[in-house]
């Protein structure tokens, strides 16, 4: 078995990560960005999508996405 096997074989999701940067993840189990139009009609986040995100972060995950952002009122293509 090569090095780069043996490595990928003792890499588990349930395993923290650390990053070039200096960051550090629990977990391997991240949660992409959902778009659940939760957030205000002008793309402010939301009390109940705060709570949303918050609840998965709780649920464990390692790295928890926000959902779709637009910079410009004519790069929104849906509400919220």
């Amino acid at each position: 078995m090569s090095e780069s096997e043996s490595l990928q074989r003792e890499r588990r999701l349930d395993q923290s990560v650390q990053f070039k940067s200096g960051q550090r993840m629990k977990n391997r189990f991240m949660l992409a960005p959902l778009t659940n139009s939760q957030s205000h009609a002008d793309g402010r986040l939301s009390d109940e999508e705060f709570h949303w995100l918050t609840m998965r972060a709780k649920g464990q995950f390692g790295l928890t996405m926000t959902c779709a952002a637009h910079v410009q009122a004519v790069g929104q293509g849906f509400p919220g």
